[in-house]
Parts: C-alpha cells; sequence; structure tokens
C-alpha cells in the first residue's frame, strides 16, 4: 500500500483515499465527508449513518445496526435480534449462543448464560465455570485472560478444566480433549481444529489457518497475525459467537489489548494500513484484522472494523480494512 497526498493504494481489493475518499475493489467502498457506498452487502454511510446486511455493521453516533445477526449499540447500550445483542450501562445478552463480556461478565440467552467475575452459566448448555474461565455452547468460542471454551454439549470447569458431553471435552491440569477433535489444551494452552483457536497468556495452536503464539500472542499460517494478552478468535466468519460479536477484557473492547480476529486461515493480508478517524494508525507491526464485521472499543471510543475480503459475500482481494471512530 502507499500514498501521497492522503492516498492509500494496494492490490487485489485496493483502498484509494484522497480528501476522505476510499474505493475497494470487488465490491466498492466510497468514503467521501462521512458517507461510504458499497455493494455485495457492505457499508452505506450518509452523515454518519451506515447501513449494511451479511453481518456488516452500521453506526450513527454510536449507534450499530446490521442484519444477518449483527449488533445494536447506543451509548454502550446493545439491542438487537436474531442472534445478537442486549445490553444497557455495559451489561451485554446475548441470543442463539452469543456471549458478551463487561467488566469480565458475560452474557447470553438460548441457554441463558450469566456470569459475575468471569464465571458463566448457562441453562440450556449446562455450561459452568469458575476462576475466570469461561464457556460457551452453541459454537460460541472466546478466548481472553478469562478463557471460553465451547462444546456442543455440557461443559463444566474451574481453574481452566473443562468438561463436555455431545462433542465430549474432558481437561485437567494439563490436558484437555473432545472426541471430535475440538479442543486440545495444556496448563493454559488450547488448541483447536478448523481453525479455531484459544489463547489463556500461553501458546495457541490451530489447524486450517494454523495460528501459533506465545504470552497471548498469535500469528496466521502467513505469519501476519498478531495479538496481545487478550486475543480472540473466531472460525469462518465468526467472530467470538455466531453472527458477529466482540468482546473485551475486564469490559473493556479495544483493538490494542483485545485484538480480535478471524481464522478458517483467511485472516491475512500484506501490510494494508489502517486508519481511525482518532488519528490512530495500525501498520504491518500492529495489524488488525476482522472478519466481515468486528468491533472495537477503548475507554468508550467504539472502532467498527470491516474487513473486506472474499468469504460470505463480502469482499475479495488484500486485506482491505475500514475503521471508523464512535465516540459513545
Amino acid at each position: 500500500m502507499y500514498g501521497s497526498a492522503g492516498e492509500d493504494r494496494g492490490n487485489a481489493g485496493v483502498m484509494h483515499g484522497n480528501a476522505g475518499v476510499m474505493y475497494g475493489s470487488a465490491g466498492e467502498v466510497q468514503v467521501s465527508a462521512g458517507v461510504m457506498y458499497g455493494n455485495t452487502g457492505v457499508i452505506y454511510d450518509s452523515a454518519g449513518v451506515m447501513y449494511g446486511s451479511a453481518c456488516v455493521m452500521n453506526v450513527n453516533a454510536g449507534m450499530m445496526y446490521g442484519s444477518a445477526g449483527v449488533m445494536y449499540g447506543i451509548a454502550g447500550e446493545l439491542h438487537g435480534s436474531a442472534g445478537v445483542m442486549y445490553g444497557s450501562a455495559g451489561v451485554m445478552y446475548g441470543s442463539a449462543g452469543v456471549m458478551y463480556c463487561s467488566a469480565g461478565v458475560m452474557y447470553g440467552s438460548a441457554g441463558e448464560v450469566h456470569g459475575s467475575a468471569c464465571v458463566m452459566y448457562d441453562s440450556v448448555g449446562k455450561v459452568h465455570g469458575s476462576d475466570g474461565v469461561m464457556y460457551g455452547s452453541a459454537a460460541v468460542l472466546h478466548g481472553s485472560a478469562c478463557v471460553r471454551y465451547c462444546s456442543a454439549g455440557e461443559e463444566h470447569g474451574s481453574a481452566g478444566v473443562m468438561y463436555g458431553s455431545a462433542g465430549v471435552i474432558y481437561g485437567s491440569a494439563d490436558e484437555v480433549k473432545d472426541s471430535a477433535g475440538v479442543m486440545y489444551g495444556n496448563t493454559g494452552v488450547m488448541y483447536g481444529s478448523a481453525g479455531v483457536m484459544y489463547c489463556s497468556a500461553g501458546e495457541v495452536y490451530g489447524s486450517a489457518g494454523v495460528m501459533y503464539g506465545s504470552a497471548g500472542v498469535m500469528y496466521g499460517s502467513a505469519g501476519v497475525m498478531y495479538g496481545s494478552a487478550c486475543v480472540m478468535y473466531g472460525s469462518a466468519v465468526v467472530m467470538y459467537g455466531s453472527a458477529v460479536v466482540m468482546y473485551g477484557s475486564a469490559g473493556e473492547l479495544d483493538g490494542s489489548a483485545c485484538v480480535m480476529y478471524c481464522s478458517s486461515g483467511e485472516v491475512h493480508g500484506s501490510a494494508s494500513v489502517m486508519y481511525r478517524r482518532a488519528g490512530v494508525k495500525y501498520g504491518s507491526a500492529a495489524l488488525m484484522y476482522g472478519c466481515a464485521g468486528v468491533m472495537y472499543g477503548s475507554a468508550g471510543v467504539m472502532y467498527v472494523l470491516v474487513l473486506l475480503y472474499g468469504r460470505a459475500g463480502v469482499m475479495y482481494g488484500s486485506v482491505v480494512v475500514l475503521v471508523l471512530n464512535i465516540v459513545v
């Protein structure tokens, strides 16, 4: 990517910027005075109002909208349908097995997941956790300082130990296994199949979009994925749950301490540089990737990260990212 006079360019999924105007191939994204347009289920923005489909987010003064299970939010309140979320005052709720974190607390419906102090309970999936360990059902995948795990059946855990049925997961202080080959762990080291990753301030390995990490730092098979102490992953175009979800550590949703990625082996790219309107630039050394639509926030600032690459009818090409700064 290169640019001059406010212009950024890339290859195969190019971003062009001039006086706030951006364009991308295989479905344009145009930005001019806060106005964005796109096709293939991308984004429309007029005077700060964003609309989207296929898990793309929309923003209007801190308000998030979306279809296909995306999210809604106004000043910290999250409202939604079709497997999205409901929240108020930083307290988040989810449906369809989707989970959310606020001050270390996660909530979800479709199995009513409630918790406090990083402890979770699921009345349907019978998910229980303690000692900062969280668990999810309905293919909800999470990972952070408070590690969450997922299986198709029951899960019980304490101090990082998991037990499950129907995709049986068994764990002890040094080993976590399941019959379907879903998760494997060793003292905070989580393993996943099909590009599903978990992190607990240790090493993370996976298949199908292999990731490796140490001390919570993740790398993709192309060596271009980076994280920090709280790194989260999803599979396919699922970010941290079904549909499009975002999570943070200790209630913070940000793009540095809690960097989020989408696996499936396609979350890679060249040194595509991302910007947010706050003037903070993310480059090749701290590259962030999302999947269809990801949200980041820090200290009351919410970011919408939209990765335009060829999955789920989004865009193809290099990692072309659009980040918006929404002050809630």
